[in-house]
């Protein structure tokens, strides 16, 4: 049973969020996610999810959550509290060199350790990336999403990403993958040696994209210009990975290999098998994700819940208001299992006979 959290002064706010200190440790930042008509707001719940799920495998340069809280009709993510961020910094010191190879290589190292376990974070920025000294920690994962096993589908916004930090294809509505993560580290590494935003968010989409197009016979000739052009290539196929630019840095870190894992499976439930078969679903990803939140709830989110709560999850559809009885039971599901919600896109669905 856990004693009641007595929290301090407020440090930051978002839309459905606030943060505030944690008044027994002030090392401690809590963040109170809100609930509306439909539960959890899906950037939260996404975040919550995502954070659970890499508490499993923590990495330095992407921020921990400690603990996950009910507190009344909210959920409190809490994690360590670190006060500057890249945005505050990066205009007002002047990085050596170095330091920028350090501060980059960090973010490129986070990156990584996000995409080799499915994960894009879809809203790298400096005001996303707290600096503990020279360490960056990314942070803020409300448009992150799990693409692992589902980035050939067609159901991914392309309204994404803050507009300095945008690749090409978000721009031209077209398909993405990870390697739009890898455009917003190159514009930050320009940011780092230019000390300052390269275009503020009411240029227009010609502008932003042909100020780079334009300078890059320059910008290639600055420290790190072949990072530089790897990253900043306009052509998806072209572009590097996060783990080549890695591969690239002069300052030659440890990485991690990729794991080639087996298929996992998932087993169908009897009351998602008929749910399914009756509403003639098709869609993969939907099936897998809603089948793993009713079989981890032991039922007590229904089939058509169950649904509803992986459109949030998936498809950031929060268009349905739901019961007070339904988002209390959301919010116990996700503070008990949210570490065990992300879901392989490549599993595969079997019946109890077929284990």
């Amino acid at each position: 049973m856990h004693k009641q959290l007595s929290l301090g002064r407020e440090i930051g706010s978002g839309a459905y969020c606030k943060i505030r200190l944690l008044t027994e440790d002030p090392r401690t930042a809590c963040k109170i996610c809100n609930t509306d008509s439909s539960g959890i707001p899906s950037p939260e719940l996404r975040e919550i999810v995502i954070l659970a799920n890499l508490t499993r495998n923590p990495h330095q340069n992407v921020v921990e959550m400690k603990w996950l809280r009910l507190k009344g009709r909210s959920i409190v993510i809490a994690m360590p509290y670190v006060v500057s961020d890249l945005h505050r910094v990066i205009s007002s010191r002047s990085y050596t060199e170095a330091d920028i190879g350090t501060i980059v290589t960090g973010i490129l190292s986070g990156t990584h350790h996000l995409h080799i376990h499915g994960i894009i974070h879809r809203d790298i920025k400096p005001a996303n990336i707290l600096m503990d000294g020279n360490i960056p920690k990314l942070c803020d994962f409300n448009l992150a999403k799990s693409f692992n096993g589902f980035y050939n589908t067609t159901s991914h916004s392309t309204n994404v990403v803050t507009t300095p930090y945008r690749a090409p294809e978000l721009w031209n509505n077209r398909a993405y993958s990870y390697g739009i993560d890898t455009w917003a580290i190159g514009v930050i590494l320009l940011e780092l040696f230019m000390k300052k935003t390269i275009w503020h968010a009411n240029n227009k989409i010609d502008n932003c994209l042909s100020f780079i197009r334009n300078k890059k016979s320059v910008f290639f000739k600055l420290p790190y210009g072949e990072l530089l052009r790897g990253m900043l290539t306009d052509r998806v196929q072209d572009r590097w990975t996060v783990e080549k630019c890695l591969q690239k840095s002069p300052l030659h870190p440890v990485i991690p290999e990729r794991q080639i894992l087996d298929i996992p499976d998932e087993i169908l439930t009897r009351e998602m098998s008929k749910y399914f078969e009756h509403e003639n679903l098709s869609d993969h990803p939907l099936i897998i994700v809603s089948n793993r939140i009713h079989r981890l709830s032991g039922k007590s989110l229904s089939p058509e819940e169950s649904v509803f709560f992986a459109r949030k999850l998936l498809y950031s559809d929060d268009s349905h208001s739901r019961s007070f009885d339904y988002v209390t039971r959301e919010l116990k599901f996700v503070a008990a299992h949210a570490a065990d919600i992300l879901v392989d896109g490549r599993t595969v669905l079997k019946d109890k006979n077929e284990i």
